[in-house]
């Protein structure tokens, strides 16, 4: 047998470590997914937004309204956002409360389809003005825009108007 001596015998050369960069091939298509999903999200961001500063200034207006009246015309302004001015000049006492009834979720008081449909405009009417503007808050929160998708049971403006007039 051979003598082997241990002081003579030297560490292994290890290979250098693998740096982080250059990234595989992988690596960039899953950068460039994530970069291409972020910018895809906050352009829906931005525009559901812009689409819905016309409800943020409504529910400003409404903070500074005191009346039913006021109320009624800030939710006619909102409409006016919604559908064409031809459309929602035609919307006018039971119509005009049918509509608003009908373009959001929210159950309507009785007293609030009252003083929408005839009575806010008479000045000997009893009205409950409260009332009228947590309603129109609540209507301009939850209403459906021109652009949302209408369930086939609820009536459009012109099946509402059509009928108004029968």
């Amino acid at each position: 047998m051979q003598d082997i001596r241990l002081d003579r015998l030297h560490d292994l050369a290890l290979p250098p470590e693998v740096g982080p960069w250059p990234l595989a091939p992988g690596w960039w298509v899953v950068i460039a997914l994530v970069v291409i999903a972020g910018a895809w999200i906050a352009r829906r961001a931005f525009v559901a937004r812009r689409r819905s500063a016309y409800r943020r200034e409504a529910l400003r207006e409404l903070d500074r309204a005191r009346t039913a009246i006021d109320a009624s015309v800030v939710l006619r302004r909102c409409a006016l956002v919604v559908l064409p001015r031809e459309a929602v000049a035609a919307l006018v006492g039971d119509a005009w409360a049918d509509w608003l009834r009908d373009r959001a979720p929210i159950a309507m008081p009785r007293e609030v389809r009252d003083a929408f449909a005839a009575d806010v405009y008479r000045l000997d009417a009893a009205k409950d003005d409260d009332a009228c503007l947590a309603y129109a808050r609540a209507w301009v929160r939850a209403h459906r825009g021109a652009d949302e998708r209408r369930s086939p049971a609820t009536p459009t403006t012109t099946d509402t108007a059509t009928e108004a007039r029968t």
